[in-house]
């Protein structure tokens, strides 16, 4: 991945499945994708080896390996870092392991420009715009036959008619609608670049009931009140075509642990 600290050109490895695992390993020039079933974690831990043993790299880079959370990162450090007992093997150091998310967001900075420690779409900054948003429309009083806010808004006034009734409800709220968001981004960009477009359809492509047509007007007041900022949906295309002239070293990942033979795969 090129980032302002050089990281080397490599391969990408990724394991599937509860216990076997899958090396799929990702040559950038030229492209390919070799797919490599591994029996157990000390097929993975080899296959790892060897494929560090046929990379050769600058010294003063860092090549990356990506996991998908500490247990797995704590597992393969200790592997990379230990002594065996054949003299042929070497000590592993100066890998820098992180996992998918963080590489996202370094593949952002470093192709987007898009600084992770400002971005107002990650999920607390992103409550807090959309909790701004909704006390706006309380605060406006507005209430007709063409008030799209008008359900939400019953909703965060309660049964009084006054937000008094329940104080936090506006913070719960906008914690709800961006984890929904967050939701959306993850399994269905799509739907939220078609509420871009003026297009208020469903995750089936169904004109949206009444009763949610809310959500992709908020979504589009979201967008709007977040601009120069490009949302997370947007990003997937750019980020595709960008990581073209980016190199990603190594990607581990691992699911599931074998409780009869104590594999972590």
């Amino acid at each position: 991945m090129s980032s302002p600290r050089r990281r080397a050109e490599g391969p990408a490895v990724s394991v599937a499945g509860p216990t076997v695992a899958c090396m799929a390993l990702l040559d950038p020039s030229p492209a390919a994708i070799r797919m490599v079933r591994c029996p157990d974690w000390a097929s993975v831990c080899a296959g790892v080896d060897a494929y560090l043993d046929s990379f050769v790299h600058d010294p003063f880079v860092l090549p990356t390996v990506v996991v998908p959370g500490a247990a797995h990162r704590r597992a393969l450090s200790q592997h990379l870092a230990s002594r065996p007992t054949d003299p042929q093997h070497k000590i592993r150091a100066g890998i820098d392991m992180v996992t998918l998310g963080q590489l996202r967001r370094r593949c952002e900075q470093a192709c987007l420009g898009v600084d992770p420690d400002d971005d107002p779409w990650r999920l607390p900054a992103m409550t807090m715009h959309i909790a701004q948003l909704a006390q706006a429309h309380l605060d406006s009083g507005e209430d007709s036959a063409t008030d799209w806010f008008a359900l939400a808004r019953h909703y965060l006034q309660g049964a009084s008619g006054t937000e008094t009734d329940r104080p936090g409800r506006v913070i719960a709220f906008a914690d709800s609608f961006a984890s929904l968001i967050s939701g959306y981004r993850r399994h269905r960009p799509d739907l939220l670049l078609d509420w871009d477009e003026h297009r208020d359809v469903d995750a089936l492509g169904r004109p949206l009931s009444d009763q949610d047509r809310w959500q992709a007007n908020l979504w589009r007041e979201l967008t709007h009140s977040l601009r120069p900022w490009i949302h997370p949906a947007a990003r997937e295309d750019r980020l595709r075509e960008a990581l073209d002239e980016c190199a990603i070293v190594i990607v581990a990942g691992f699911q599931g642990f074998n409780r009869d033979t104590r594999d972590i795969t």
